[in-house]
């Protein structure tokens, strides 16, 4: 209606319009967010800069053996983007258990049974208690449609899980070559790109060598010498 219009474009004017072109610099934390910014701003591209999100310190390599038998599929999110929905579809009469974080709805819970999907499910967790499903996953699930960054993937290539993730957005920026790349809209892809994983030990373990290098780039330090590098920037231009 007329006032959800109204204020809607009081928001983009306040909030995005106005601090985008009284900064001398505007951090964006992926190339996709550069893009969404400009379209929706106007931004200048020569004022955006990219620094991405750095990795909590928490998200520690754990070695563990592979679950050939049953495979524990970590899904990270719920939300519509998450693509929870044609993950189950995509896991139909694969033998895994998949685990659940963020809170679930009626149609996703129903989907769940229909498909007779062997699943745990947890929300309003801890970051510790986060990172410890990490540890119990063999394969981390992030088939997200669109992400303005997709930390779940760094989260992985730190505690040394094959991920499995979208070929949209900001994914395969953020995920370089460490991540299996799958269309998130195709329930078929999914489904092959997940038996790949399950199936091909030299494949997942490719991911993982290629994960440690693409952690790097995201670490604290890496991460707070490009913020350092833009405030002297920003310094010698007064």
């Amino acid at each position: 209606n007329d006032d959800n219009y109204f204020k809607r474009k009081m928001f983009e004017y306040f909030w995005l319009k106005i601090p985008t072109r009284k900064a001398v610099y505007v951090t964006a934390i992926s190339e996709a967010t550069k893009r969404d910014i400009i379209r929706f701003t106007r931004c200048l591209p020569e004022k955006i800069v990219v620094i991405p999100v750095a990795v909590p310190e928490i998200f520690k390599p754990f070695t563990k053996p592979f679950n050939d038998l049953c495979p524990v599929l970590l899904q990270i999110g719920t939300a519509s983007n998450k693509n929870l929905e044609r993950v189950i579809r995509a896991i139909e009469n694969i033998t895994c258990q998949l685990v659940i974080i963020g809170k679930l709805d009626d149609h996703q819970q129903n989907l769940l049974k229909e498909y007779k999907i062997n699943f745990k499910n947890h929300y309003n967790i801890t970051l510790e208690q986060i990172y410890n499903q990490y540890v119990e996953s063999d394969i981390v699930t992030f088939i997200s449609t669109f992400e303005g960054f997709g930390m779940p993937i760094i989260e992985a290539n730190c505690v040394e899980r094959p991920v499995i993730t979208g070929n949209t957005s900001s994914m395969p920026e953020v995920g370089a070559n460490a991540a299996c790349y799958v269309d998130p809209y195709s329930v078929e892809e999914i489904r092959n790109g997940i038996n790949k994983l399950i199936q091909d030990k030299e494949y997942r373990n490719h991911l993982i060598e290629q994960g440690r290098q693409n952690r790097k780039r995201y670490s604290g330090r890496q991460i707070s010498l490009q913020y350092y590098e833009l405030y002297r920037k920003i310094w010698e231009r007064n």
